[in-house]
């Protein structure tokens, strides 16, 4: 299911993710309009690893695990994220990357979704963000 995202769903999980906390307020609300929050099922696969996707993913709500398998077949657990967590800057901000990762939902979990493709635009308030870090 995806919906567009209310004033209220997106405050907490912007504001609180880290990747957002140096970024002008204009630049925020313009993020806000490009969102897109999508709700996942427990266990469901979000990414795949070797997928070609030009989006960033912000935890809105719900835990995800961030995995690879290794060379025996083996799952190994990169990561736990939660609300304000963020996934997929990389290849966000590369054009032509692919995912280096799996991701799964937890538990019920719902993710904001900032594509360049859908919004036409690359994400200059982000890499500005990245680099002050």
């Amino acid at each position: 299911m995806i919906l567009k995202i209310e004033e209220h769903m997106m405050k907490t999980p912007l504001v609180s993710s880290a990747i957002f906390s140096r970024i002008s307020a204009p630049d925020l609300d313009r993020i806000k309009q490009a969102a897109v929050k999508k709700v996942y099922p427990k266990n469901t696969i979000i990414l795949s690893e070797g997928d070609l996707t030009d989006s960033l993913y912000i935890v809105a709500g719900g835990k995800v695990k961030v995995t690879i398998i290794d060379e025996h077949g083996k799952e190994i657990i990169l990561s736990i994220l939660g609300p304000g967590d963020y996934f997929g800057e990389m290849t966000a901000l590369e054009a032509g990357s692919a995912r280096s990762a799996c991701v799964v939902t937890r538990e019920k979990s719902e993710v904001l979704i900032l594509s360049k493709t859908e919004s036409g635009k690359s994400f200059p308030p982000i890499r500005i963000s990245f680099s002050a870090c």
